[in-house]
């Protein structure tokens, strides 16, 4: 269901090819504002909908950063499928990522190969460690970006690692 509300970006066509927090939640925002946003998900679906609490059979973090938003689960393995991604991210206004480094570039949905088929694309990626500097091609999660940011160390009892995913 498309959302009705009406902000200031109402319209857009946003292509979500995100994963736990970060990149469902900036969607989020673009859905709350009227865009139409789908959210590209793998066959077995975000890991989020595996994440508590769970009431009564759905993740309400899950819920609660998709709600609004149109969804489609796709092998990007299968080369038809990932084409057909590719041909939906062409036609986009809005493009948000956080693939692992490398992988967006390996599938052709880079911002690079998508701009060449749309020059007015706007393409968001996040990343762990950033594009540049010597930890930019590593893997990021929460846990290891709170490790290694010191932010797990600052617990008022010593320490210990944030209970909800904030940096995902």
């Amino acid at each position: 269901v498309v959302n009705e509300h009406r902000g200031a970006f109402v319209g857009l066509k946003v292509i979500e090819l995100g994963r736990f927090i970060a990149v469902p939640y900036c969607a989020q925002l673009l859905a709350d504002s009227g865009d139409d946003v789908i959210k590209v998900e793998p066959v077995d679906g975000d890991q989020t909908r595996r994440n508590g609490p769970i009431i009564p059979t759905e993740s309400v973090q899950f819920l609660n950063k998709n709600r609004g938003k149109r969804s489609v689960a796709v092998n990007l393995g299968n080369l038809k499928i990932k084409l057909a991604v590719k041909t939906l991210c062409e036609k986009a206004d809005v493009i948000i990522a956080n693939f692992r480094p490398g992988v967006a570039e390996t599938l052709g949905l880079d911002y690079e190969s998508l701009r060449k088929r749309n020059t007015r694309l706007i393409y968001a990626e996040n990343t762990g460690y950033g594009t540049e500097g010597p930890l930019a091609g590593t893997p990021a999660l929460d846990a290891a970006i709170q490790s290694y940011s010191g932010l797990a160390q600052l617990g008022p009892e010593g320490p210990s690692m944030h209970p909800d995913p904030i940096i995902d």
